[in-house]
């Protein structure tokens, strides 16, 4: 499945990887939600969300992901960032934000 947003998802036990494109740096996440309800469905406790081919994120895409993360943690399901670009990688140090998105908390 190939939209904006996201690129698809792969599923292993509970945990479920959602591949990221670039839309979501900035703030498209509509069809990333869309995968994320299906992988939750599916019994994935666990989204691993790959960033790798994100190469720009502006405020309303992290607003975005941070909206995200909490819709998911409300679900009871972790949001942990994988394959993060190092621009994206040094937004989520500024933020503060690194540990709990690298680390799933």
């Amino acid at each position: 499945m190939t939209a904006s947003g996201a690129q698809g998802s792969e599923s292993a036990a509970d945990v479920a990887r959602v591949l990221a494109d670039p839309g979501l740096g900035l703030g498209d996440s509509d069809t990333l939600s869309t995968l994320a309800e299906e992988a939750i469905s599916g019994g994935a406790s666990t989204i691993e969300l790959d960033c790798g081919a994100i190469s720009f994120m502006d405020s309303r895409g992290f607003g975005s992901l941070i909206q995200f993360r909490n819709a998911l943690c409300e679900k009871g399901t972790v949001l942990k960032l994988i394959n993060i670009p190092r621009q994206m990688e040094m937004l989520l140090e500024i933020t503060g934000t690194a540990d709990l998105l690298k680390a799933g908390g």
